[in-house]
């Protein structure tokens, strides 16, 4: 006969623990993870949260070392419904980092599942955002770059894989001429071989290294290839679900690529800080939006949605679908104010032709909703103009995700 894991008791035959006791234990742990969601989320009592666990934990047969396993759960919840807009505002880092140090949590601790690494990146993004350059990564031993004087590491990543695109030349053709018998089964072609030339492109993984990112430059270091290329010689970035591909300003240049693993964070962080060492606002900041005019020129749409990869397939709707070198379409679209959003009660929905496509940035959304007029109807539809752009589909997995930006001033 077996004893009860959660009360020690008797269990009765073949049988390791009760059911009302494994009932009272599951019901424990579903009321803990609210408790400790709320409490992080909002900046509560940390040192109440931590008695409301404890207590919890006695009436529920829940071990000692199973309540820090619940709340660092918690912790990743509210990770993740803080990211779901893009954009991690201060004061959910703030009570993200607040929690963390309260309990001694370890970074990683938190990190079994990647929801600190998300927490850190996502700060750097702001940061960039914000016009500041990041100061969050910390290297673990030297690193193969050779900076400028006065030129600080901003991030770096590790065993990145870098391509190279390739012309491989090869002739179609055949052999002019007759064919004269020597032997048995040997001859001799009079004439030569004529073909003509086909010309094709290929990717080449040339080497695996590190890349770095600086104020000024876009470092790769490996045992093959290493170069520093500086933001203002580059003519474009690509974004890929794994990395990024950009394009040097040179009449012989091929495209190359850098896949790290992760395609949101390093390219998010390399355009914006390209555009500061440009001179520019970063994208999404909004600045410089109250001089833009009503026009369909690039400059216009400077307002962009986030999101939008969770809603492909409506965005792929509204442009009619993929094409092998993307689309670049100009729609109007509507903001709605969903002041029902469990996660923000004052995020911005974008919906294009009656389906949603994504949301404003928090901090875009609230700058949005202090423009309005206090006399607005909070049901009324505000509409503008949209562009949509890339979704290109070129086989083989060449795939880009589709982007929305908006014609308007906050």
């Amino acid at each position: 006969m077996g004893d009860c894991t959660h009360c020690g008791k008797a269990a009765g035959w073949f049988r390791s623990r009760h059911n009302e006791c494994e009932r009272k234990y599951h019901a424990g742990i579903e009321r803990m993870g609210p408790l400790g969601r709320e409490a992080i989320r909002k900046s509560g009592d940390l040192a109440v949260l931590a008695k409301r666990a404890q207590a919890l934990a006695a009436a529920s047969f829940i071990k000692d070392n199973e309540i820090e396993g619940v709340l660092i759960k918690a912790w990743e919840d509210v990770v993740q419904a803080a990211l779901e807009d893009g954009v991690l505002t201060l004061e959910e880092e703030e009570s993200l980092v607040r929690a963390q140090r309260h309990f001694g949590w370890e970074q990683h601790q938190l990190n079994v599942n990647g929801a600190y690494t998300r927490l850190v990146e996502s700060g750097a993004i702001r940061d960039v955002l914000d016009g500041k350059l990041p100061a969050r990564f910390q290297a673990e031993g030297p690193l193969p770059f050779n900076l400028q004087k006065g030129e600080q590491l901003i991030w770096a990543f590790t065993d990145v894989k870098y391509y190279e695109v390739r012309t491989r030349r090869s002739y179609v053709g055949g052999y002019q001429g007759v064919s004269v018998r020597i032997a048995r089964g040997v001859y001799y072609r009079l004439g030569g071989f004529r073909g003509d030339p086909v010309v094709s492109p290929e990717t080449i993984h040339v080497d695996t290294g590190v890349l770095g990112l600086t104020a000024k430059h876009l470092y790769f270091a490996g045992p093959v290839r290493s170069f520093r290329v500086r933001y203002d010689k580059i003519v474009s970035f690509t974004p890929y679900s794994d990395g990024i591909g950009f394009q040097r300003d040179a009449a012989t240049a091929k495209p190359q690529a850098l896949l790290t693993g992760d395609g949101w964070f390093p390219y998010n962080l390399v355009t914006n800080l390209a555009n500061i060492h440009a001179g520019r606002a970063p994208a999404g900041t909004g600045a410089g939006a109250e001089d833009a005019a009503d026009t369909d020129d690039d400059d216009s749409f400077e307002l962009p949605v986030v999101g939008e990869s969770h809603y492909q397939k409506a965005i792929e709707s509204a442009c009619g679908g993929p094409d092998t070198d993307g689309v670049d379409k100009i729609v109007e679209a509507s903001l709605i104010l969903e002041d029902s959003n469990p996660h923000d009660p004052r995020a911005v929905r974008v919906d294009i032709y009656n389906r949603t496509v994504g949301y404003l940035s928090r901090a875009d959304a609230r700058r949005f909703r202090a423009s309005l007029k206090p006399a607005l109807s909070r049901t009324e539809t505000i509409t503008c103009k949209a562009r949509i752009r890339g979704g290109w589909d070129r086989g083989e997995g060449d795939r880009g995700n589709y982007g929305v930006w908006l014609n308007l001033s906050i």
